[in-house]
């Protein structure tokens, strides 16, 4: 579906200053697993999945991450 890429770019994002960056990568990857289930739950198809994906990041805050944190 194409988030392979997106979580490339998340991880960068998060190593990019990570003084730890064993925990950065897991935090990006914990990040993007939250908002696939975010985006899994209101998309329709593979399509909007995607599109569904990249808004629940741009529209991810520590607040709402941690509303949906287990």
């Amino acid at each position: 579906v194409g988030t392979g890429c997106a979580l490339s770019a998340l991880v960068a994002a998060f190593t990019a200053q990570a003084g730890n960056r064993l925990n950065a990568v897991a935090a990006a990857c914990a990040v993007a697993g939250l908002c696939g289930a975010r985006a899994a739950a209101s998309s329709r198809g593979p399509g909007s999945f995607k599109a569904d994906f990249l808004d629940a990041l741009y529209l991810a805050s520590p607040e709402k991450l941690r509303e949906q944190t287990p």
